[in-house]
């Protein structure tokens, strides 16, 4: 992929960054994407970044995100239950403590979506996690 102007380059790594804090908001926010915002930041990065873009990919917690979507692998059990348990938590508050019974409905009807999806994703091994050092995906 073409590199970009020094100008341009800052362009891009501040967005990828932004990306980057959405990303990680994400893993702890119900409902809002980590791995789309990573792929994202990865993606700025190798226009701003060979450097930024290998540490995102060779990140010990972030990597693994990238990685194992890019390459259809699935998502590791406990990141898994972390997700169903926050995303329950959150939701199951909002829906006992919402006065509008439709609101209360689509919430539920979400939570349902969110799980279903997160249950037919496969489930990987603890020790296909980790993001092997040398992928590179642009």
């Amino acid at each position: 992929m073409k590199r970009s102007s020094g100008f341009s380059r800052l362009a891009w790594n501040s967005v990828g960054t932004f990306f980057v804090v959405i990303g990680v908001i994400g893993m702890f926010v119900p409902l809002l994407p980590t791995t789309e915002f990573l792929i994202l930041a990865s993606y700025c990065y190798c226009r701003g970044s060979r450097r930024m873009q290998r540490w995102l990919l060779r990140n010990r917690v972030l990597g693994s995100y990238i990685t194992n979507y890019t390459q259809r692998r699935g998502m590791a059990l406990r990141a898994k239950l972390v997700t169903l348990t926050a995303l329950w938590a959150m939701l199951g508050y909002l829906i006992a403590t919402m006065p509008v019974l439709i609101v209360r409905v689509a919430l539920l009807l979400i939570a349902a979506g969110v799980t279903w999806h997160l249950v037919i994703i496969r489930t990987i091994p603890v020790k296909a996690v980790r993001p092997r050092r040398d992928h590179t995906l642009y």
